[in-house]
């Protein structure tokens, strides 16, 4: 659903595992300059052997697409009518 919504590819974890608490502790390690970057703290979390790439859907991000575009269309209409 990532890659489709942002059109781009991502990576999927091979086993099920807190990916939430893999990323809290790369933005701690990234902000404490316990690593340079993000790049670096991924690489350090846990080896890129265990992702599998996750390639968008092109009629699913034609779909996100569109629908990003309605509510960004929504937004700035209602934006307007409070001014």
């Amino acid at each position: 659903m990532l890659a489709d919504a942002t059109g781009h590819q991502t990576l999927r974890e091979r086993e099920e595992t807190e990916g939430t608490s893999r990323g809290a502790w790369m933005s701690a390690a990234v902000t404490l300059g316990l690593v340079r970057d993000f790049e670096e703290a991924f690489s350090v979390a846990a080896s890129e052997s265990s992702y599998d790439p996750c390639d968008p859907n092109p009629a699913n991000v034609a779909r996100y697409r569109e629908m990003r575009e309605r509510m960004n269309d929504r937004y700035a209409r209602e934006s307007l009518a409070t001014q």
